[in-house]
């Protein structure tokens, strides 16, 4: 029997099935709750792996990989740009957004916020789009055109 938050993903991924259709992104499943996103960064991609095991009652994990999903957070697969100050892609390889689980110091002691309360992630203030699965996807897709175009990740 299918629990709740393998449930609420199935739904949702449906729905990030059609962005990722519509913009030309990769998704790979790995289990009922977790999958690779495939970004394209002009000639090559970039990956994330997406873990929402405990999602929707906490954000889920998202972490750069490799196209196999079997590396995470090295320096090969972490977009950078010297120079760049983004709040959005922090220099210590964490996606800063409410939505990531990794950025709360709580879970992951390279998250930046000791200051959010992970409990009650969907009221913060910097959500933004990041409600769902699809809105998660399209902000981080966003973020990899805009910034990282022609970014090569190790494979």
């Amino acid at each position: 029997m299918a629990t709740a938050t393998e449930l609420v993903v199935e739904a949702e991924l449906a729905n990030l099935l059609a962005v990722a259709a519509a913009e030309g992104w990769q998704i790979k499943a790995l289990t009922t709750t977790s999958f690779l996103i495939g970004f394209s960064s002009g000639s090559d991609w970039v990956w994330v792996h997406c873990q929402a095991d405990d999602y929707p009652g906490l954000p889920p994990a998202w972490r750069w990989t490799n196209a196999a999903g079997d590396r995470f957070d090295e320096d090969d697969l972490t977009p950078r740009r010297e120079g760049d100050a983004s709040t959005f892609f922090h220099p210590n390889g964490v996606i800063c957004a409410p939505w990531n689980r990794l950025s709360y110091t709580s879970i992951d002691s390279r998250g930046p916020h000791n200051d959010w309360d992970i409990g009650d992630w969907k009221r913060n203030s910097q959500l933004g789009g990041g409600r769902t699965l699809a809105g998660m996807a399209i902000r981080l897709g966003l973020e990899v055109r805009l910034r990282f175009r022609g970014f090569r990740q190790a494979a």
